[in-house]
Parts: structure tokens; sequence; C-alpha cells
């Protein structure tokens, strides 16, 4: 399984936890690791079992979709919800 991608600041999705979260549909957790479920933006996973793991590791964002969609189309379509 591939490591979680880091996203940070200047990747140009905001870094906040919460604010990233509120875009995001289908959220779930966190879970005993901190970790949320939430369906991903880029993939449009809609499904019960989302795809897209979000988590905040020190100040940064990290996601994983776990339907392999790359970091720059994640921060895309959050980036685009946020405007």
């Amino acid at each position: 399984m591939p490591a979680l991608i880091i996203q940070t600041p200047s990747d140009g999705a905001n870094a906040d936890l919460a604010a990233t979260l509120g875009v995001l549909d289908n959220v779930s957790g966190p879970d005993a690791g901190g970790n949320y479920r939430a369906a991903c933006p880029a993939c449009g996973n809609r499904t019960d079992n989302p795809s897209l793991s979000v988590k905040d590791e020190g100040g940064r964002v990290l996601f994983k979709c776990f339907r392999d969609c790359a970091l720059s189309e994640i921060v895309a379509a959050i980036k685009a919800r946020q405007e």
C-alpha cells in the first residue's frame, strides 16, 4: 500500500483540517488513529465506503484516496469547493 500523501499549505488547498473536512461529503470519524473518511471529491466516490482518508499530522493535512487519485486532483477539487 502506498504511503499517505502529504499536502502542505503551499499545495494550494487550505491546510486547516476543519475547513477541509467542511467541504467534503460523507465525512465520518475520527477513528482511533485520528483518520477521517470522506467521499473523494476528485473521483466522485459517493458510496457507503468512502475512499478518501484525511488526517492532520503536525499541522499538515494528509490525504490518501484508496482509488488512487493523484494529490493534484484531490487538492484541485478541494480548492474548487472552497471558492
